[in-house]
């Protein structure tokens, strides 16, 4: 395993970019390790909460490293607080979510991004498999995707039908699919 240069994982950290995208630019294998580095070097986002007439105060420190796990958790409220039953399938699936909507049961795959380009966020469609080479990206199929529920940082959200990204590796949904906004 490489070495983490710390330096650079910084700078590009105070770039705005959070772990995942860090390990990609600097060909890190895994971004746990790069999570483990910002960590380690006091990395973090940070926001204070204060409750109006209230001595509660919090120091909030957003960990961009984990927003892969909150999109999904953040796409389960979305379904449920607009009245769809949600079911999360077992690991290994090559979709996040199973949503029973209105023309039966539709498989959802939930995407998030740090990475900005162009002042815009942009999301990676892409899954990793695993093969006896080791680790590939390849596209989504239509047998594997029906939605992607994409998450940006700024807590934006699209819901946008599988067969209009179909093909697409990578995607700025901001100006392109302002029709499918839901947050």
């Amino acid at each position: 395993m490489a070495e983490i240069d710390k330096k650079a994982v910084s700078k590009l950290f105070d770039q705005g970019f959070g772990a995942r995208q860090i390990a990609a630019k600097l060909g890190y294998e895994h971004q746990a390790s790069v999570s483990k580095c910002l960590r380690k070097l006091g990395k973090t986002r940070e926001a204070r909460c204060v409750a109006e007439n209230s001595r509660l105060s919090l120091i909030l420190k957003r960990d961009e490293t984990q927003l892969r796990i909150a999109a999904e958790h953040f796409a389960k409220f979305f379904f449920i607080l607009n009245g769809f039953n949600v079911l999360v399938p077992e690991v290994g699936a090559p979709y996040d979510l199973m949503v029973d909507m209105e023309g039966g049961l539709q498989k959802v795959q939930v995407k998030s991004s740090t990475a900005r380009k162009s002042h815009n966020y942009e999301f990676t469609l892409r899954r990793t498999r695993n093969n006896s080479k080791g680790f590939r990206r390849t596209l989504y199929s239509s047998k594997e995707c029906d939605w992607f529920f994409l998450l940006d940082l700024d807590m934006n959200a699209w819901l946008i039908p599988f067969h209009l990204l179909e093909r697409k590796g990578r995607i700025i949904p901001k100006d392109r699919f302002p029709g499918y906004k839901v947050l």
